[in-house]
């Protein structure tokens, strides 16, 4: 599932000043704005400026996918590749959960194994041992319209690499049809060389109770038209399944079914009196039926992790590119 090809990307070079971002929640509850404003003279910022989609089957990516967060509210929500021999292996969402780790789904940066450890040749694993050891992570910035009535004009992309840490239990098992049988402890971590520039999603300290609704944000694959969607989008869902013993995914009702799978490893966010609580990481790539796998039993492993990287020298940003 590569983005290579979806959008026109420049590279250069920079350092930027962030001084926020519009609606993003830091642990505090107060609200950031994320603006791009200065770079060190003699670079040059190359920014691309960001054409609408062609339009697909009317407003159906609106109606199933989600809106565009234009408004930046979502930045912790990032897009990550994983790279297997120095090349692309599998490009997914993830959730900042704080300046230096990054959390995904494990089944995005842990490869499928087949007939090893089955009766049947024809069930499919993955667990932690065959996982990618780097990834790349790209944030993005939505800048304001230039003219009223406009989407945006252009977005801007910083990319960080970091190392990836799958959770030890991650154990996931496929029916011969690609269905899940069992899924278990579902994370991975990117822990970041350099430091993001944004606060990371609060964890949330309540699990998640049918009929709760959610907020999931990703990148979004579109299986009715196979194409990837370069756009940061938001859609609200409704918790209708808890884990059970064999499955820890707990399951949503998405806007009008599931004809819109989007991807997997994004953040999904319950609204607190104080700002967005991660509850969640999706997993609507995976098998069939809307899905997210639940952090609550799993906040000491990501609080112990939020501080041993927190621990780490400071060494500058990231790489700014303009995207289309």
């Amino acid at each position: 599932m590569n983005r290579q090809g979806t959008w026109l990307v420049l590279t250069v070079w920079v350092v930027l000043m962030f001084l926020g971002c519009g609606g993003c929640e830091g642990r505090s509850g107060e609200q950031l704005v994320v603006t791009p404003t200065e770079h060190e003279a003699g670079w040059e910022v190359l920014e691309i400026p960001l054409e609408p989609a062609p339009p697909r089957d009317g407003n159906r990516l609106m109606e199933l996918a989600g809106d565009v967060d234009v408004g930046n509210r979502y930045m912790a929500a990032v897009m990550i590749t994983a790279l297997s021999g120095g090349r692309e292996a599998m490009a997914c969402s993830g959730a900042a959960i704080s300046r230096r780790v990054v959390l995904t789904a494990g089944h995005c940066v842990c490869r499928r194994q087949q007939g090893t450890r089955f009766d049947s040749g024809s069930q499919t694993m993955i667990d932690a041992s065959a996982c990618s050891e780097a990834a790349k992570v790209e944030t993005i910035f939505y800048k304001p319209p230039v003219e009223e009535g406009t989407r945006s004009s252009g977005s801007l992309g910083r990319l960080y690499h970091g190392r990836v840490q799958p959770h030890p239990a991650l154990e996931i098992v496929l029916d011969d049809q690609g269905r899940v049988s069992s899924s278990r402890a579902d994370l991975a971590l990117i822990l970041l060389s350099k430091p993001l520039e944004f606060p990371g999603l609060p964890l949330a300290d309540e699990a998640v109770r049918v009929g709760d609704s959610v907020i999931i944000v990703g990148y979004a694959y579109d299986e009715v038209a196979n194409v990837f969607e370069a756009d940061r989008r938001s859609s609200r869902n409704e918790v209708i399944r808890l884990m059970t013993a064999e499955d820890e995914r707990v399951l949503i009702q998405q806007p009008r079914g599931h004809r819109y799978r989007q991807d997997s490893g994004g953040p999904c966010i319950r609204q607190g009196p104080q700002g967005p609580l991660l509850v969640g990481i999706s997993s609507r790539w995976l098998g069939e039926g809307a899905a997210f796998t639940s952090i609550h039993g799993y906040r000491d492993w990501l609080r112990d992790a939020i501080q041993r990287a927190g621990t780490a020298p400071r060494r500058g940003s990231g790489t700014l590119r303009a995207a289309q």
